[in-house]
């Protein structure tokens, strides 16, 4: 099956999802997720979009947070962790394997 995001419902139930968004800025995160996802996102675009889901959650819930953060794992397992993007630019911050 490879890589997947599963959403675990309040009830205990277990769904495969291509995107989620929690916390108390999810519901204008997820309005951007559903507006631009499409499965054919490149990981640049995904970042941009991740930014903006995030941006918007920030923006438009004073219980959020201000900053974000991001965690990137490629296929082959690599990891960057991008802190404080502030700008939309994507330079990584430290990265593992």
């Amino acid at each position: 099956m490879g890589p997947a995001l599963f959403q675990i419902e309040t009830d205990g139930s277990v769904q495969p999802v291509a995107f989620a968004a929690m916390g108390s800025g999810f519901a204008a995160a997820m309005s951007v997720l559903e507006s631009q996802y499409r499965p054919s996102l490149t990981v640049e675009e995904g970042k941009a979009l991740l930014h903006a889901a995030i941006s918007s959650g920030i923006l438009n819930d004073m219980g959020s947070g201000s900053r974000v953060d991001m965690c990137v794992i490629d296929w082959e397992g690599k990891v960057d962790y991008l802190r404080d993007v502030r700008d939309g630019t994507f330079p990584s911050s430290s990265s593992s394997s």
